[in-house]
């Protein structure tokens, strides 16, 4: 089992420059993408904010890691409507943790996606770390 934190780079100046209104028309749009890029076994949920928890049963780290790193690249190339979106393209960070490696309970895989997560974030954004190691 594998479990990926992702949020959107910079939502904040989003939200701040073209108000909450079109942000939360991003916020639809990134939803949307994140439906389409899962299998019908997986579970994409918003987790709060601009994150979003995806949960790949028979998922290894490895395949995770690759997953996130395709829809990384896959959401850069996603078109957005200024008028619609207030936006003209993001950028997604993302964490991977895995069962058991990375923590046994939901706490602790979810601790340790979020935590690779934010040294994503940490080293550039628009990353994906996978967690190797408790």
């Amino acid at each position: 089992l594998t479990v990926i934190m992702t949020d959107i780079d910079g939502f904040k100046v989003i939200n701040d420059s073209v108000g909450h209104v079109l942000g939360d028309n991003a916020l639809i749009k990134v939803s949307a993408f994140l439906n389409k890029s899962i299998r019908a076994s997986d579970v994409a949920c918003r987790f709060g904010g601009d994150e979003f928890c995806l949960i790949l049963p028979d998922c290894s780290l490895e395949e995770g890691v690759l997953r996130a790193n395709s829809m990384r690249n896959d959401i850069e190339r996603l078109a957005f409507n200024p008028n619609e979106e207030g936006i003209n393209g993001i950028t997604l960070s993302f964490g991977v943790a895995a069962l058991p490696d990375n923590g046994v309970t939901r706490e602790e895989l979810i601790g340790a996606a979020d935590a690779a997560l934010y040294s994503s974030k940490r080293a550039g954004r628009n990353r994906v770390n996978g967690k190797s190691d408790s």
